[in-house]
């Protein structure tokens, strides 16, 4: 996919999550170009991609039209970052704090028994990259290393599915807004706590730590 294709894919999904295009509303491929500038083939691997991601669905004799949110593929990251950035951003949260909070202290748990010693040297590394962070108060390397920390205790655990939803839970860490509310020593301190647990080998602790560290990112 290029960047021109991926520009209309993420202009018109967050359209779409956002509701400022409902459902049942046609998009012919002569709408698309229109809206977005695009060719035709631009426009078609663009609803292509979209129709992947249960957003649209084709329709003989108009093209596509928006699919019923109930159609839309939740888990996949894309979907969830156009929900996130919608009206529906708080109701999103929710949901995904209460996923986050069954999901998280199990594979922590799993990672602390599991985890290969390279797992726990990335670990315990990106803990005191995210404490480094917010010290320096540099909200761009926290989101980062916040990123990228999960994404590895989930790795970890040595289960594929908690794996695979590593790119889904990235896009509910905070900071989700502008402020730096979640930038903090006591964040990155409940970081540091997992990691350390995770490297002791301690599944309890790190099963704890991963639950506080939930709650405290939630609504």
């Amino acid at each position: 996919m290029t960047s021109l294709v991926a520009g209309v894919v993420d202009a018109l999904g967050a359209d779409i999550c956002a509701g400022r295009l409902a459902p049942g509303t046609a998009l012919t491929l002569e709408a698309v170009q229109e809206r977005t500038g695009v060719s035709r083939p631009a426009a078609r691997e663009a609803m292509s991609a979209l129709a992947t991601l249960g957003l649209v669905a084709p329709r003989r004799r108009i093209g596509f039209e928006v699919a019923d949110p109930e159609r839309w593929q939740r888990l996949a990251p894309e979907v969830m970052r156009w929900r996130l950035a919608g009206p529906a951003r708080d109701a999103v949260t929710a949901e995904l704090t209460a996923l986050r909070a069954l999901i998280e202290p199990a594979a922590a748990r799993a990672a602390a028994s599991a985890a290969s010693a390279s797992d726990r040297v990335e670990i315990a590394a990106r803990a005191g990259a995210l404490w480094s962070a917010a010290a320096g108060a540099d909200r761009e390397a926290f989101v980062a290393e916040d990123r990228a920390l999960h994404t590895a205790v989930l790795a970890a655990s040595g289960n594929s599915l908690f794996r695979a939803l590593g790119g889904l839970l990235a896009e509910s860490l905070p900071p989700r807004a502008p402020d730096a509310a979640h930038i903090s020593l006591e964040a990155a301190r409940r970081h540091l706590e997992l990691a350390e647990a995770i490297t002791a080998r301690d599944g309890e602790r790190a099963a704890t730590a991963a639950h506080a560290i939930a709650a405290a990112d939630g609504p």
